[in-house]
């Protein structure tokens, strides 16, 4: 158990440092740098890593914890949809409001659904 947690947390952290560097990005507006493209970009990929591995130990784990998995695997679907967006946000030239707006949202309910996670694992449901 204590291992899934530390994955989840790990993850909940990974989670804030893609949200402060997507908003540094997000500010610096068009077009964007390549050393902090790159660096969102790499985040991205520990975060889908992550989320992997804390999903793996989360299986491994019989005593009933359908919610912990289920905001996991809700996490999943938002992270999918947040990186559609963001492809589509660095391939367009022009700004879309309804693209921005999709991907900030989704990273907002993924942050929200990983910190549900950790208060679900530390209640053992």
């Amino acid at each position: 158990m204590g291992s899934v947690m530390f994955s989840v947390v790990v993850l909940g952290v990974f989670f804030l440092a893609q949200i402060f560097a997507g908003s540094r990005l997000g500010h610096a507006g068009k077009p964007y740098k390549a050393a902090g493209m790159a660096g969102h970009i790499i985040l991205s990929l520990f975060i889908v890593v992550l989320l992997s591995a804390s999903v793996y130990k989360l299986h491994g784990i019989t005593a009933g914890k359908l919610y912990s998995m289920l905001s996991l695997h809700v996490t999943g679907v938002l992270l999918l949809i947040n990186i559609i967006s963001g492809i589509i946000l660095t391939v367009v030239k022009k700004d879309n409001p309804a693209l921005v707006l999709t991907h900030k949202v989704t990273s907002l309910l993924m942050a929200v659904s990983v910190i549900a996670c950790i208060i679900f694992l530390a209640v053992k449901i």
